[in-house]
């Protein structure tokens, strides 16, 4: 399959109708007497041209059997239910009728019915009436199964059009096996649809996320200049309140490590209307910003191009679409009076990626040879583009939690706030002989506390949150925030780990709220049980860049665990068989650590950890409940591929003495008191894991 690109939403609906026919008329003429089905990919908030786009294609390939309309899409949060088109509400957890969010108010495209059957009335003016509109409900999908589907649809009247209710990826496929089935005995269709459907129709797999590491091999031309060479390029065009929170995000995450070049949409949208002074205006705005991109770039510094959050509107959807045209390409200009070839090139809102694409960069094709977030596709652009190899970014305006942009562009910087990966840290620490520090946090004062010491001791850290502080009403929420911006401003990797999760709830809350690292904790379930527990976490975190951590094994807790203490150590051959199933990226051991040093410190079994090394190779492992156990030892285990430990107790306990012994009720000099004993412990044990001078 392949994708042109048209960008009709940027035009009025005259345009839109004549590229679409164009484009039929040249696929007709390529494609000779092989058949070929056309699928118009549109907006999952279902704002478009939506009848003149299908009258286009009809008047060049003739009136189709049948039309479908499916605007699912699972990573940006669109789901069809009961023949209504719902937003996902991330933030409050709760999904909104898409007639009653923002996309709805839009000034060209806006409409006012969520139920898919009004909607299809309402943008055919009347033409064809919700009563005649089909529906393929989720009982249909998934209790009649896709041979039923492909009956009813090879059933419906000529001109039908129908529309597909899906809550789920698996929905969707076995919809499209029906489907398929029906075009195979000459049902010819018609598809307005997502991108979750393009992917179903043409059996594409979910990959992992393309991270700058993938680079340097033959099977890209895509190519990352050095760290700290040059900077990469950001530019916004999106007005949607979600882009306008990612900016936010971006810019409070990435802190002084951004240039911000925020140019006035007000003058960029001038028109031809205006007197030649107002033009003058115009130009020196778009020239300020060339050089200001120019200079961040040179420097190795990321630059944010972005227009002013304030939507400038005309005097009708007409007018204002003019004014969006007008601004878009001023941010064409700029890009192309960019000389320096930028690091990556992230471009946020579909219409304004496909004037960087096309415009700017003056690409001809480009590759989908992944995706640099779930939602967001990684192009490789040909080399008629200006700057061939450049890693382009093709970020939707609608797509992402408010620390999505944040995230990738942390991942593709030349100065990164946080490691890459988890792993690449974890990795580095066993290659290099050396342990990282997770530490538990309860505060800010506390996390900037640990960060600060893990840079006096140049090392790297991990900021750890309880699931059950995660989950409070005391500001877990804030807390996960607040250490993003801790770590975004910190010189050296820190790592935020969401600490033993006992649940499916708790680790798709970490997946929420963007931790970049996830430990379970199954050794409550039976060993099946535990197994499909991980399966499921690495299923859903692997493609957003996640690292899992899993336990396998028992630490003790108490007296009576003693006389079982040998079932509770972890079975190397279990673990082999573990790690196999599942997937997981590193693994919790017990092998006589014991949990917040409840019960006496047993000697660390060393000979469980040599046939686990020998079985797993090169498998991360990681040790809790080590604040008995001696340097000596510690040094064996880091020997052995022991390469994190978890601190909690001394930590907690430091703090409840100093505020102890703080001789005042003021909070300033409790805050202070905790900081230096926090300061003292992670130095320590930075040293004793053998992590100083190692970032």
């Amino acid at each position: 399959g392949f994708f042109i690109l048209t960008n009709t939403r940027a035009m009025l609906a005259e345009a839109a109708f004549s590229v679409i026919a164009e484009i039929c008329t040249n696929l007709t003429s390529a494609c000779g007497s092989s058949p070929f089905s056309v699928i118009l990919r549109s907006d999952s908030t279902l704002r478009g041209h939506f009848q003149a786009e299908a009258d286009a294609v009809q008047s060049v390939l003739g009136t189709f059997d049948l039309r479908v309309v499916c605007p699912f899409f699972l990573q940006g949060g669109r789901y069809t239910i009961d023949d209504v088109h719902y937003v996902a509400d991330t933030q409050n957890d709760t999904l909104v009728p898409a007639a009653n969010t923002q996309f709805a108010a839009d000034a060209t495209f806006g409409y006012k019915n969520s139920n898919l059957k009004e909607y299809v009335e309402e943008k055919t003016n009347g033409a064809v009436k919700a009563a005649a509109v089909v529906s393929i409900t989720l009982d249909n999908i998934r209790c009649d199964g896709a041979a039923a589907i492909a009956q009813r649809l090879e059933g419906l009247p000529k001109g039908a059009v129908c529309l597909v209710n899906a809550a789920a990826d698996a929905d969707l496929q076995i919809f499209v096996d029906g489907l398929l089935q029906a075009e195979s005995r000459g049902k010819r269709v018609l598809c307005r649809t997502a991108a979750s459907f393009v992917s179903a129709r043409l059996g594409i797999v979910p990959k992992p996320l393309i991270l700058p590491s993938h680079f340097g091999s033959t099977a890209t031309s895509c190519s990352v200049p050095p760290r700290g060479d040059v900077g990469g390029l950001i530019v916004v065009g999106s007005y949607v309140q979600k882009t306008t929170d990612q900016v936010e995000a971006l810019c409070e995450a990435r802190g002084s490590a951004l240039e911000r070049v925020i140019v006035s949409a007000s003058l960029l949208g001038l028109t031809g209307d205006h007197d030649d002074k107002d033009e003058s205006k115009r130009n020196a705005e778009i020239r300020r910003a060339i050089l200001l991109v120019e200079r961040a770039l040179q420097s190795g510094t990321d630059a944010l191009l972005c227009t002013s959050r304030s939507l400038v509107l005309g005097n009708g959807p007409e007018h204002s679409l003019k004014i969006g045209q007008r601004v878009a390409a001023a941010l064409v200009q700029i890009v192309k009076g960019i000389a320096t070839r930028p690091r990556f090139f992230l471009a946020k809102g579909g219409i304004t990626s496909s004037d960087m694409a096309t415009k700017a960069m003056q690409a001809k094709s480009a590759l989908v040879i992944g995706q640099a977030h779930p939602g967001v596709p990684f192009w490789e652009l040909d080399s008629s583009a200006v700057h061939p190899g450049v890693p382009f970014i093709v970020f939707p305006g609608n797509v992402g939690a408010p620390t999505a942009v944040a995230e990738v562009v942390n991942r593709w910087s030349c100065t990164p706030t946080t490691s890459n990966m988890p792993q690449d840290v974890l990795k580095e620490a066993k290659e290099g002989g050396y342990s990282v520090g997770a530490f538990n946090v309860y505060d800010i004062n506390t996390a900037e506390a640990v960060v600060r010491a893990a840079e006096r001791a140049k090392s790297p850290c991990i900021l750890q949150i309880t699931t059950a502080l995660l989950k409070s009403s005391s500001g877990g929420q804030g807390l996960v925030r607040g250490c993003k911006s801790i770590a975004a401003r910190s010189t050296v990797p820190v790592i935020l780990q969401l600490a033993n999760a006992t649940s499916e709830q708790d680790w798709r809350l970490a997946l929420e709220y963007s931790f970049d690292s996830i430990s379970l904790d199954g050794s409550h379930l039976p060993l099946h049980a535990n197994v499909a527990f991980v399966q499921k976490a690495v299923a859903m975190a692997h493609p957003r860049g996640v690292l899992i951590e899993a336990q396998l094994g028992k630490l003790m807790e108490n007296e009576e665990d003693d006389a079982e203490y040998t079932s509770r150590l972890t079975n190397p051959d279990q673990a082999k068989l573990f790690c196999a199933q599942t997937e997981v990226d590193a693994l919790s051991i017990c092998i006589g650590n014991i949990h917040n040093g409840t019960v006496p410190q047993r000697p660390i079994q060393r000979n469980i950890l040599q046939e686990l090394k020998e079985k797993l190779g090169p498998m991360l492992f990681v040790m809790r409940g080590v604040s008995g156990v001696n340097s000596a030892e510690l040094a064996e285990c880091t020997e052995l591929g022991v390469c994190e430990y978890i601190v909690d107790n001394e930590i907690a306990a430091a703090c409840a003495q100093a505020m102890k012994e703080v001789d005042s009720v003021d909070i300033m000099q409790m805050f202070t008191a905790v900081q230096n004993v926090v300061l003292d412990v992670v130095q320590g044990k930075a040293a004793l894991f053998g992590s100083t001078g190692k970032a």
